[in-house]
């Protein structure tokens, strides 16, 4: 007899594995329109590095969520460790941006230079072309560099001056969850750590279930 064939409560195709069903687009609006969105630090360090009006949105799109907005004490953990080291990359991105941009015109300038030669280019058109390719860099270069110092002139260091702390306290009041106790730490751990043994995946699999809230 097969395993489990005299259970009281018999299974079918997908009992066990709903995971695997095709979601219908039932299923997608439900997700979209009444799913809980939990995002991860990255996220919310991304605050410091989209320019002013992607900010904005994203700061808008997160409290326009409402209660379906819930991020994991964990998620806060990785925002706040890496907050210092991420302000100060995006004000340094555009300046090593700019710079980028100038090594990249020098070399579209000889590469300009090498293609004329060997064609017969007069000197005339040689210097309009060069100065058509010099005045597009620099156009991309002088709107890296106004962006890069923009942005910089509104993020601080400071969080009593900062408006992106500002904002997510507001955003994310009563929506953050609670740190997990050391037993459960342990215990997840070594769950992580039977799971990767045996090549377990994220998916179906039983998996205990804890209350973050």
């Amino acid at each position: 007899m097969a395993d489990g064939a005299d259970n009281e409560d018999p299974r079918g195709l997908f009992d066990d594995f709903g995971a695997f069903r095709t979601p219908t687009t039932a299923d997608l609006t439900t997700v979209l329109t009444d799913g809980l969105v939990a995002p991860d630090a990255n996220v919310l360090l991304n605050l410091y590095r989209h320019a002013e009006q992607a900010r904005t949105d994203l700061l808008d799109a997160l409290g326009a969520l409402g209660d379906r907005l819930w991020v994991p004490h964990q998620a806060l953990v990785g925002f706040w460790r890496n907050r210092e080291t991420t302000i100060s990359d995006a004000r340094s991105t555009s300046a090593k941006a700019a710079q980028e941009v100038t090594a990249h015109a020098q070399q579209a300038v000889q590469a300009l230079r090498t293609w004329a030669n060997r064609v017969a280019l007069s000197d005339k058109e040689i210097e309009q072309l060069r100065d058509r390719l010099n005045g597009t860099f620099d156009e991309v270069r002088r709107r890296i560099t106004e962006v890069g110092e923009g942005e910089s002139q509104h993020i601080s260091h400071d969080t009593s001056a900062d408006p992106v702390i500002t904002r997510l306290e507001q955003v994310l009041a009563r929506r953050v969850g609670r740190p997990f106790t050391t037993e459960e730490t342990a215990g997840l751990l070594a769950l992580g750590r039977r799971r990767a043994g045996e090549r377990v995946p994220p998916g179906p699999n039983p998996v205990p279930t804890l209350d973050l809230r």
